[in-house]
């Protein structure tokens, strides 16, 4: 359970640490933390073990389970992989 946080616009910490800057991932749009955490709130107070704040983090994490895991793991090496390289 718990709020899926991977959108949140925490670049400075996140990215930084896990060498994800200057990837096409960092140059997407996010939301920003209060967004995230009035989401999740929401969310806890419906009842719901999951929160997946904005619809590409949806669209990402619904479609992160539709490939076999090789292909899954290949493309999201491609999204963190430095822009220019």
């Amino acid at each position: 359970s718990g709020i899926w946080t991977d959108r949140v616009d925490n670049r400075t910490e996140f990215m930084e640490h896990s060498g994800a800057t200057h990837s096409v991932l960092d140059k997407t749009p996010s939301s920003s933390p209060a967004i995230v955490a009035k989401q999740g709130y929401d969310g806890l107070m419906r009842g719901r073990t999951v929160v997946i704040p904005g619809m590409l983090s949806k669209l990402l994490a619904f479609a992160g389970e539709l490939p076999p895991r090789r292909i899954a793991l290949a493309v999201n090496e491609r999204l963190l992989r430095r822009t220019g390289t």
